[in-house]
């Protein structure tokens, strides 16, 4: 499966939320996640936890680069996060937990992603999902739309994920 996302710094969440709403976009949802990222050799490898909710393991690669970019991925869902975690734990060894309070607004095919990292700040993400009835193109100029409507500039733009974030400051 194939996303095409984009990623900024959120210096105002507030004010987000009220054009997201001025423009008749529903939420769909607050969920607290934890994601639990295992050591691999190439890609991510994740399992997020969402209290309630079956657990996902999410395999995926994507460039680090600033603006919009294309993610590969696969999914496999569980009602077993826990037990999954304790065996992939002991085969691949944990390397990171990532904490965040995530909402949800969905635009046709745009996933928009507003995220309380715990440790790190307010993020805005935008996952549009590309298939035959979305592809590329149109899902860039939706995602240009709502980077306009919501005054995301260029200088906001981060080229890594939580994961990359987290590994710079334990070096910095």
């Amino acid at each position: 499966m194939k996303n095409l996302e984009l990623k900024a710094y959120c210096p105002d969440v507030v004010q987000v939320v009220q054009i997201v709403e001025s423009l008749g976009i529903e939420k769909e949802w607050t969920h607290h996640q934890v994601d639990t990222y295992f050591k691999i050799p190439d890609g991510k490898l994740k399992l997020r936890e969402v209290a309630g909710e079956s657990a996902e393991l999410i395999f995926y690669r994507r460039p680090g680069k600033k603006g919009a970019r294309i993610s590969d991925y696969s999914l496999f869902q569980t009602h077993s996060g826990e037990s999954l975690k304790r065996v992939l734990g002991l085969a691949l060894q944990i390397d990171l937990v990532v904490e965040k309070s995530r909402t949800l607004y969905l635009w046709k095919n745009v996933r928009i992603h507003l995220d309380k990292v715990f440790g790190l700040g307010d993020f805005i993400e935008f996952e549009a999902v590309l298939s035959e009835n979305a592809g590329t193109d149109e899902s860039e100029d939706r995602i240009q739309f709502l980077r306009e409507k919501l005054q995301i500039k260029d200088a906001h733009f981060i080229a890594d994920g939580y994961y990359e974030l987290f590994k710079m400051a334990e070096i910095g």
